[in-house]
Order: C-alpha cells, then structure tokens, then sequence
C-alpha cells in the first residue's frame, strides 16, 4: 500500500506538470488572438477545467502525503472567530444564518493553526452547500467536564445524509454532491487524526448534519492558559 501511495503521488506530480504546460500554452494563445471572442472563450474554458484539475490533484497530493502538524498553543475561540470573518459573506449570499456560541474558560489546544482552519472552512463550506435554499449553520465550542479534550461542533440545517451514506464519509473520492471530489472531507479527517482527535458526525434527512470535532486539551491542569 505505501508503495502503492508513493506511485500515486508521482503520477498526480507528473500530471500536474502536463497540465501546467498545457495552461501556458493556452493562457499564450489568449494574449495572441484577443481579437477572436470564440477563440477567447474556448481557451477561457480549457484553463478553467485545468485549474479544476490541478486543484483535485494538489488535494490528493495533501491526502496522500500529509503534512505533519507544526503544533503551538492557540484558542479555538479565536480560530473560530477568524472563520467566522472568512465564511460570513459566503453565507449572506446565499440566505443563510450564522451564529457562533462560544463556551468561557476554554482551555488552549496544542494546534497547526492553518490545518485546523482548513478543516474548519472546508466543513462551512460544506454546509452552505448542503443548504442550497437558505438555512442556518450554528457554531458552538465546549468542553465536557469529565474530558481531557474540547469540541468544536458545525451544524446545518441542510438535506442531511442518508443512514446508508453515512459509513462512507470522509473516504477519499466518496462525496454525495453531484460536483464533489469527496478529499475535502478526507484531507480534514486526515488533520484531526495527525491532531489526535476525532470526528463524530450525526445526520437526518430533511432535517440537517452536526459534525463535532474533539481536539486533546494542551494540558489537564493548564488553568493560566484558559479563553
């Protein structure tokens, strides 16, 4: 399986390489003939699908070589407020309600910053698009008082995901959207598993999904350390 993996990785590198030229090339002939409107819009499209290419195979590459967290002390209090600032015009646009409720005295989480972000936003992301006529997502982090760990939980109000779906979240290339690769999922899967958390989803047709995501607290008697 590893070698298998590492066949994967340099084939993707190898493609993305080929798609690189062939958006050189395309972007060049743009700028020759910006008489030709036809033309224009036909190299328009051919470097749109190569970026949409690139981008599912830069998101294999992450899956299949996953970067190790570089951890520091951060608050998920103020990890999820930057989030909050990135994923608020996305969900205006599309009719849907955001809220945050924030749990106090939260102690800090030893975290890759960026990675946990991208978990984050890709999960919102999710979401929205689950809600295609509008809804609300609601954002809560906690802390259970018996734990040595804290959650984070994103809740739509969206289609939901079928009980006979429900076993193939997260698995590479499984993705119950029509346009969807389904690494999005397995790449956050893949951080919160380096992060020595976990993912616990629950999901009703017609009624929406709650992901909650339990990241290990920085330490049990961390008390200075606490937003």
């Amino acid at each position: 399986l590893a070698i298998i993996g590492q066949m994967a990785a340099g084939m993707a590198h190898e493609i993305r390489n080929t798609l690189t030229s062939v958006r050189g090339f395309a972007q060049l002939l743009k700028e020759k003939c910006p008489d030709n409107d036809t033309l224009e819009n036909y190299v328009s499209i051919i470097i749109d699908e190569v970026n949409q290419a690139n981008s599912v195979i830069t998101n294999f590459l992450q899956l299949a070589r996953p970067k190790q967290p570089v951890l520091k002390l951060h608050s998920v209090n103020e990890l999820i407020g930057e989030i909050l600032t990135i994923v608020e015009p996305h969900a205006f646009i599309n009719n849907i309600e955001l809220t945050f409720e924030r749990a106090k005295d939260l102690p800090l989480c030893m975290l890759d910053r960026d990675q946990i972000k991208q978990v984050l936003l890709n999960m919102c992301r999710n979401a929205i698009e689950a809600m295609p006529d509008g809804g609300k997502i609601a954002i809560a982090s906690g802390q259970f008082s018996d734990e040595k760990e804290i959650f984070i939980d994103i809740t739509d109000t969206g289609c939901g995901i079928p009980k006979d779906k429900m076993h193939n979240i997260g698995v590479p290339f499984y993705s119950t959207k029509d346009e969807g690769t389904g690494l999005g999922l397995s790449i956050s899967y893949s951080i919160i598993h380096a992060h020595k958390g976990r993912v616990e989803v629950k999901s009703k047709v017609g009624k929406g999904t709650r992901f909650r995501i339990f990241l290990p607290c920085a330490g049990e008697n961390n008390e200075l350390d606490r937003k």
